[in-house]
């Protein structure tokens, strides 16, 4: 009887072991394609947004429903306000890691990122865009590519792979105890996330007063008599812009949608 009961338990104990050895593997596969899917989810999303976008023809659908603008003013507001409620104000200046972190360090790269991200390809590109009409209408477009989920996302995934080699990361990186110098990976680990967050934040200030200051400056621009009578209410048209096409015109006349 003894016996029986050794012999059963045994082959239970291999059957939770095999279990457990297929569960790694499951799980081992599992990361491996999931890291594969998140390195491409940025190329799947923005071809999805040009098969939808590249006529005008969805643009010109949704632009009078309001379920999507409500939705979207939602997402924003929260991502934002969760934003600001993480934002490492204490890591914004050096410390025996990252000596290099200090407040001009941080404004002299946001600055460089503002000005060379968009703005140099988009007036080099100008004359094979059509819908960028002049030089303007370029430095304007240029400057207003805001930083936010995407950065971030892409600041998680990376200290994540530097810290555990997978999209999961650490919830805190490691502080080095160990004497000695410490490694560029854990430099690296400890520079990305106040870095981005930094920039983050510096991108949605200066996105987020730069059209308050466009209108501003409209406002005083004009003569007494032309300007609107609440300050920045002016709805004309910005010097330098060509305000011709858009707006879906180049939809075809009869699409897939309404053919069905």
């Amino acid at each position: 009887m003894g016996n029986h009961h050794a012999a059963l338990a045994m082959r239970t104990w291999n059957c939770n072991r095999s279990h457990t050895r297929e569960h790694r593997k499951s799980t081992t596969t599992i990361f491996r394609h999931s890291r594969v899917y998140i390195k491409t989810i940025f190329c799947i999303a923005f071809g999805a947004g040009v098969g939808f976008a590249h006529d005008g023809w969805f643009s010109k659908k949704t632009k009078t429903v309001a379920f999507p603008v409500i939705v979207d003013h939602i997402l924003n507001s929260t991502m934002f306000v969760y934003f600001g409620s993480i934002i490492p104000w204490d890591q914004f200046q050096p410390t025996t890691i990252t000596p290099n972190i200090k407040s001009w360090t941080l404004i002299l790269f946001l600055v460089l990122v503002l000005l060379f991200r968009r703005i140099p390809i988009l007036l080099l590109t100008k004359p094979l865009i059509p819908d960028i009409r002049t030089y303007r209408e370029a430095l304007f477009a240029g400057h207003f590519g805001p930083m936010g989920v995407g950065a971030l996302f892409l600041a998680i995934e990376a200290r994540a792979q530097l810290e555990t080699g997978t999209s999961l990361p650490l919830p805190t990186p490691r502080f080095p105890h160990e004497p000695g110098p410490v490694s560029e990976d854990t430099k690296a680990i400890w520079t990305i996330w106040p870095v981005v967050c930094f920039v983050v934040l510096g991108s949605t200030m200066v996105h987020g007063l730069s059209l308050l200051g466009i209108s501003l400056g409209s406002h005083y621009m004009r003569k007494e008599g032309e300007r609107a009578p609440l300050l920045g209410g002016e709805t004309g048209v910005l010097e330098g812009m060509v305000y011709e096409g858009g707006g879906g015109e180049s939809e075809p006349e009869v699409s897939g949608s309404e053919a069905e």
